[in-house]
């Protein structure tokens, strides 16, 4: 029961720490509209949830159709787009493909892939990891659409992706369940 007491106790004391702690620093950015790419058809940026070097002086970008939900609402909208360094949109492509956009990787051939980090059962959308050309054709779709699992071929809330020579690793996912088995190799 002591035990029990000090774990409660040292959880209480250290989640007032934290709080007082993230309260007590002001935030050092400020947001400054029109300063960066512009958007297809005058829409505003929404939850920007990854960027990733193109290897060719672009950025890749996943946001999430122009909030934080889901871009299914949206369907109009493309969520992954090329930006060129003067900010120029150069590609966009993903509509209706994606619940939630969450992580981005473009592989060794410029593949971009896409982590769609939610899902959305009743539309049979997200849950999955998408391979797309660079120029947007839909190359590959891993896990099950619209379905969380944990089974074979199913990932629940995939959060990333990246391209190893010798195949896919989703992080949360593989790794960690790799990580289990023999920690020292898994990494």
């Amino acid at each position: 029961m002591i035990n029990v007491f000090k774990t409660v106790l040292f959880a209480g004391v250290a989640s007032i720490t934290m709080t007082e702690l993230a309260s007590a620093q002001a935030n050092p950015y400020e947001m400054v509209p029109g300063t960066w790419a512009e958007l297809p058809n005058g829409r505003n940026w929404g939850s920007t949830s990854t960027l990733y070097y193109g290897g060719d002086g672009t950025i890749w970008a996943a946001e999430r159709c122009g909030a934080n939900g889901n871009c299914m609402d949206t369907p109009d909208i493309d969520p992954v787009m090329q930006i060129a360094k003067d900010g120029t949109i150069l590609k966009n492509f993903g509509k209706g493909m994606m619940v939630w956009p969450h992580g981005i990787h473009v592989d060794y051939e410029g593949n971009v892939w896409i982590a769609d980090g939610r899902g959305d059962e009743e539309r049979g959308v997200g849950h999955q990891v998408h391979k797309f050309s660079p120029d947007g054709e839909l190359l590959m779709s891993l896990g099950q659409a619209g379905k969380a699992g944990s089974g074979k071929y199913e990932f629940d809330q995939p959060c990333d992706v990246l391209v190893a020579p010798n195949g896919v690793f989703l992080s949360r996912m593989v790794i960690i369940e790799e990580a289990k088995k023999d920690p020292i190799t898994a990494l």
